[in-house]
């Protein structure tokens, strides 16, 4: 486990523990593993789809606290036999929506 925290505004810290974090040519990968199990495909995409900004938060962190760009966030379920990966479809997009959240949310503090 990887301890990260990166500031997402004046008011707001973003904390998060990464199970795995590997540099590549291109950039930073996070991957994290999950022990839910799944039933089929449409149940584990359920399960990415809620997963989703969780694994953006942690690959916006690690972007943030490294200034090192993070090319892919994948989470890897444990809890149905073999274990599957699936990355988190349109990351940037993704972790726009919560540093978004993020301005919402310290605005709305004030």
């Amino acid at each position: 486990e990887l301890f990260v925290a990166a500031p997402l505004s004046t008011d707001l810290l973003l904390e998060g523990y990464i199970d795995l974090a590997y540099r590549t040519d291109s950039g930073l990968v996070v991957i994290d593993y999950k022990t839910d199990s799944w039933n089929d495909e449409e149940d584990l995409s359920a399960k990415v789809t809620r997963y989703r900004l969780q694994g953006a938060a942690y690959a916006l962190a690690l972007q943030k606290a490294t200034g090192t760009r993070v090319e892919r966030m994948a989470f890897c379920f444990l809890g149905s036999g073999s274990a599957v990966e699936r990355d988190v479809p349109n990351l940037d997009a993704a972790m726009s929506e919560v540093e978004a959240w993020a301005v919402t949310a310290t605005s709305e503090g004030t």
